[in-house]
């Protein structure tokens, strides 16, 4: 809805114009407002209203000069002096009823002297009987405070029985150290004169004297009957693999044997073939290769000896046959030759592990003739380790606890000392504060202790006499505090005098009046009628004047209305609207220039419209400037606040979504550069298009979408960026 001029004046801040709508002309920017805000509705609202306001005024008129040709004829009185009979009636009756209000007030305060003369009397009552059982509380009362001052002594009195109990715990403790000691020395002494000197001689003869540990022998031994077990174990074994062995070199020999049988036979047969092939192959006059002779005669009476492959064959067969009879037989007499090796070193192996294990058993006294086995050897070391162990636990045990009991000697003799010396000093103690509480219970009245504790209650029964005493003086004082407040309430009730009439008297005049009242009342009424009939033989005109009436009201609106905002031209309105269009737009660019700038505040100054801008500088002692004062970098910081400010108002005909910047950023230092981006992220963050065209270097590093112009030869550019294709 902008043209060209109005969009750089509101939407781009155009290279070398960015001030445009900061310098434009009143006029310009009461149209730029009306473009972007829609309030040229307010303009047609105004002609309107002014308009309206003329046709309900002649309506008006029309319906004047209609009465003014109906008015009544008839013969009753006016409705002036109906309404002065009303009003004369109704003052009347608002005085029976303040007359009445009066009566009734002074009854309610006879009763309530009534009331508080009871009620006097009864709390002298009830303060009677409260003295009566204090009274009889009296001997409770003794026994609370004996009690009270007994409390006063309790800390005291119980510290005094603890040192007594510390007392006679120390004394305990002393006799007990001294039983203990006692008893710890006769053990000491069974201990080093029996018990241990019998142990360590049982341990000696199991050890034969021996100096290496037991355990170690133990497990060395047992490491050697381990081995010698498994060497005779293996002997069965070796045997049989032995038995084995023979019995497969048995069976591989007959093998052999067969093979070597059918080898012969298959040799003799191939030969014969051999020989056969040979004398067929003779011929007349060649020399015979076995006698020489060139003669052959029995050729042709040779016998046939079989097909030469087949014979071959067989050979070959019986052949293989025997060669591998004679690896299996040889193989068998190696594995023969093996088992006996092994069965001799099996023999030696188990010699030497017997010799070994006989080597450690008989110094510690295992070995003799009745062992039976290696079983018997296990046992005998189980038993012989387990013996020794105990032992040594025992006496190692027995030596700990001599060790302790030493300890412990030690440790009651240095109790029993301390002990000594606390009875000492608990006994100096105790006769000091037994003093002093004697001091005490004479101070307090008591003359024993015995007297001192039996004034002692016990919590609960404290507490439940000192409730009740509480209880009953609380209640006596709060009785006693009643009759002062209604002693004090009925003189002032007496003091107030409203009447020196008596009760009886004044429910008679009440009653009188209340009827009065009831006759002025029907009095009204009957007015109230004849008004109601007057207006009903007037009933036509009645309905005309209420229309007129309406009518008067709704022109008298209409008129208010026009004087506020009606124009005929239409600009009252919408220059008062365009006002607060522009504050709203000040309001939201101060918010931003705060963020920018805290230097200037932009407000509306005086002028035609109301629209014209200043500036406030706080760094001038708050000082009124226009903004053609303003340096290029101020003026660009302060448009730049508008058209912000600007971005954010939107009407029913447009709404400023993209913002475009023209250079206007080398004039701004680095602190304002900053300033200045981070408002335009702010708003860019609302969802607004910032568009920025600018030199500056520094804004690289800010402004990540970036359209880059590239200048190239002979005048020309391209464009790289997003949404940029091509090169």
């Amino acid at each position: 809805g902008m043209d060209f001029k109005r969009f750089t004046q509101a939407v781009m801040l155009e290279q070398g114009r960015f001030d445009a709508f900061l310098k434009a002309k009143e006029g310009e920017r009461s149209q730029i407002l009306a473009t972007l805000t829609g309030t040229e509705i307010y303009g047609t609202i105004s002609t309107r209203v002014y308009e309206r306001t003329d046709e309900e005024r002649k309506k008006l008129e029309e319906l004047d000069r209609e009465l003014e040709s109906r008015k009544p004829r008839d013969n009753f009185g006016s409705d002036e002096e109906i309404a002065q009979a009303l009003t004369d009636g109704r003052t009347e009756l608002l005085r029976l009823e303040a007359e009445h209000s009066d009566m009734r007030t002074a009854i309610e305060w006879l009763k309530n002297i009534e009331n508080l003369t009871r009620e006097l009397g009864q709390v002298h009552g009830s303060i009677t009987q409260l003295q009566r059982e204090s009274d009889l509380f009296t001997q409770d009362r003794r026994r609370l405070e004996a009690a009270q001052r007994a409390n006063d002594l309790r800390a005291e009195y119980t510290a005094y029985n603890a040192k007594r109990e510390q007392v006679r715990t120390t004394q305990k403790s002393r006799a007990d150290n001294e039983q203990a000691i006692s008893r710890i020395s006769e053990e000491l002494a069974e201990i080093d004169a029996h018990k241990l000197p019998e142990l360590q001689a049982e341990l000696s003869e199991r050890l034969h004297g021996l100096t290496e540990d037991p355990n170690t022998i133990y497990e060395r031994a047992r490491g050697l009957m381990n081995n010698y077990t498994q060497l005779m174990r293996k002997k069965p074994q070796l045997e049989q693999d032995k038995t084995q062995a023979e019995d497969t070199l048995r069976r591989k020999q007959a093998a052999l044997d067969s093979a070597n049988s059918e080898y012969k036979k298959c040799l003799d047969h191939y030969g014969e073939i051999i020989l056969d092939r040979e004398r067929r192959n003779l011929k007349p006059g060649i020399p015979c290769p076995v006698c020489g002779s060139l003669e052959h005669p029995g050729v042709s009476h040779a016998e046939s000896h079989g097909d030469t492959e087949s014979g071959t064959a067989d050979f070959e067969r019986a052949d293989r046959n025997l060669r591998r009879a004679q690896a299996e037989k040889a193989a068998a007499e190696s594995q023969r030759d093996k088992c006996k090796n092994d069965i001799d070193a099996n023999t030696d192996e188990t010699a030497e592990a017997k010799a070994a294990v006989l080597e450690v058993i008989a110094p510690i006294g295992l070995y003799d003739a009745g062992i039976k086995d290696c079983a018997d050897i296990y046992s005998r070391l189980d038993k012989w380790i387990t013996a020794v162990r105990t032992l040594t636990d025992r006496v190692n045990a027995l030596t700990k606890n001599r060790d302790a009991f030493t300890a412990r000697l030690e440790a009651l003799k240095d109790s029993l000392r301390k002990d000594s010396l606390q009875l000492e000093s608990l006994t100096a103690e105790l006769a000091d504060m037994e003093e002093r509480f004697s001091a005490g219970l004479t101070a307090k009245g008591f003359s024993s202790e015995v007297d001192f504790t039996a004034a002692i209650l016990s919590p609960n029964e404290f507490t439940r006499l000192q409730e009740r005493a509480k209880h009953l003086d609380e209640n006596l004082a709060n009785m006693l505090a009643v009759r002062a407040d209604r002693t004090a309430r009925l003189e002032a009730e007496r003091s107030r005098g409203l009447t020196t009439r008596t009760r009886e008297e004044l429910e008679r005049a009440e009653a009188q009046t209340k009827k009065d009242i009831d006759d002025k009342n029907r009095n009204i009424y009957a007015l109230e009628h004849a008004q109601d009939e007057r207006r009903k033989l007037q009933a036509d005109n009645q309905e005309l004047v209420k229309k007129r009436n309406a009518q008067a009201e709704a022109a008298g609106n209409w008129k208010a209305l026009n004087k506020l905002i009606g124009s005929q031209n239409g600009n009252n309105y919408r220059i008062f609207a365009q006002r607060i269009t522009l504050q709203m737009m000040i309001g939201l660019a101060n918010k931003q220039l705060a963020r920018m700038s805290g230097r200037y505040i932009l407000t509306t100054s005086p002028g035609d419209d109301g629209l014209a801008l200043s500036v406030i500088d706080n760094e001038q002692a708050g000082e009124v400037r226009p903004t053609e004062n303003l340096s290029g970098g101020e003026r660009f910081i302060v448009s730049l606040a508008l058209a912000l400010g600007l971005s954010q108002i939107s009407g029913s005909k447009a709404r400023v979504d993209s913002l475009f910047l023209d250079e206007g950023f080398g004039s701004l230092d680095a602190d304002s550069l900053n300033t200045a981006l981070d408002a335009l992220a702010e708003v860019r963050r609302e969802g607004r298009m910032i568009g920025i065209i600018s030199h500056v270097e520094a804004l690289r590093e800010r402004i990540a979408a970036q359209i880059r112009v590239i200048p190239k030869t002979e005048g020309v550019s391209v464009l790289e960026g997003p949404g940029c294709s091509g090169g």
